[in-house]
């Protein structure tokens, strides 16, 4: 049984282990060269200690973010055979996020950084996003099901500990994409301590890892296949939340995005272009999109991914052109988080405004122009002024 097939509304889904995250999500070393209007506040350009910046990757987010946003709205088209792999493949962007999040935070890794330092940026940069959403969801949740989230979706919403509950009510309570943010708390807590492994690491122990980690998303998405078959694919069911919403289950995408950084950072050369790492990103994406069930497929797209996002750094890094780091493709990219936390609230709200079946793809449009407008008043309004605000000062 497909995701999309699941017994719950499918604007509840939040794309799950093929993949979504979030999770995850925005980091701060993804962005444009400080100094642009409406910026972040400024750090130190002193590049023996910062790590160039990576405007592709910031143009990136946007298109994992959609993604997302394509996999929501599966439900309201037609069932065409040709084009349904493509918005199903858009539950990988989690999983695309969650190797981001990796990559760029051992991209932007110092020696001698402090844990507490990284925590609180960790913190200036997610919460208060999170927390103004999380609050949004609760009228939204009622006007959408017509009851309030009980308890403990609320509870566990509120302290981030949502993945970690076996109950779909729980995990996707208030704003069902929430749950990956869950899971990058877990990724937040161990990264010190795994970077101190990935910094010392050579090269070809970089590489085994990354084997390894390959290795344990097929075992645990492959086996669980074999032993449950499409159960897996209902959020309804534990197997679904062992293999897509556990944050442990999902530790090896973060962490093969770390060991790719790291590699890519000592790498002599590299020779993959943008273009085909995005293509063979997509034919995997795709592949993905059409499995029996297509939630088990993240050891799909790992690998593309990870070569698409070196590749884009690389571009950014080199000096090359890339389409992710145009103007517009940058801007998306930096509203992409709040897109992400902010698409499934209006979706929830135009199911409530629209007539039902009536011109699914105007609304889909109204849906998307909706979230855009949202997402840029969330990251100008909320997002920047108070990561500002909360941000620890970084020393020249």
């Amino acid at each position: 049984m497909n995701l999309a097939e699941s017994s719950i509304p499918i604007e509840c889904v939040a794309m799950a282990s093929a993949p979504t995250a979030p999770a995850a999500l925005a980091e701060e070393l993804a962005r444009t060269p400080v100094g642009r209007a409406g910026g972040r506040p400024a750090e130190s350009s002193d590049r023996s200690d910062h790590a160039p910046r990576l405007p592709s990757i910031t143009g990136l987010r946007f298109v994992g973010a959609f993604g997302v946003f394509a996999y929501h709205v599966l439900g309201m088209l037609p069932n065409y055979h040709l084009t349904r792999p493509v918005l199903m493949a858009g539950q990988a962007g989690v999983s695309f996020f969650f190797i981001l999040s990796g990559f760029v935070l051992t991209w932007s890794d110092r020696p001698g950084d402090q844990p507490r330092k990284f925590w609180q940026r960790r913190v200036a940069r997610i919460v208060p996003t999170y927390l103004v959403t999380w609050a949004i969801g609760i009228p939204m949740a009622m006007l959408r099901f017509g009851s309030w989230p009980g308890f403990w979706p609320l509870l566990c919403g509120f302290t981030f500990t949502q993945a970690w509950i076996p109950n779909q009510s729980v995990f996707f309570g208030v704003n069902g994409v929430a749950w990956s943010l869950s899971v990058e708390a877990l990724f937040y807590a161990v990264f010190p301590a795994i970077v101190l492994l990935v910094r010392r690491a050579s090269q070809r122990a970089r590489l085994v890892g990354m084997a390894l980690c390959v290795a344990v998303l097929a075992a645990l998405q492959l086996g669980l296949l074999a032993g449950v078959g499409g159960v897996v694919a209902d959020s309804s069911r534990p197997a679904f939340w062992l293999v897509s919403v556990l944050p442990l289950s999902r530790l090896p995408e973060f962490v093969f995005g770390m060991l790719a950084a790291g590699y890519l950072k000592s790498a002599s050369g590299w020779r993959i272009g943008v273009a085909p790492a995005a293509a063979l990103a997509f034919v995997a994406a795709y592949v993905a999109g059409c499995f029996p069930v297509a939630v088990i497929a993240g050891w799909i797209t790992v690998v593309p991914f990870a070569l698409l996002i070196c590749s884009a750094a690389n571009a950014d890094t080199t000096g090359k052109s890339s389409v992710f780091a145009r103007t517009w493709a940058v801007r998306l990219g930096e509203w992409s988080f709040a897109f992400y936390m902010s698409h499934q609230l209006v979706l929830r709200l135009m199911a409530w405004l629209w007539p039902a079946n009536r011109l699914a793809l105007l609304e889909i449009a109204v849906d998307l122009i909706l979230a855009v407008l949202a997402s840029a008043l969330l990251y100008h309004y909320v997002e920047v002024p108070a990561e500002r605000r909360l941000r620890p000062t970084r020393r020249a």
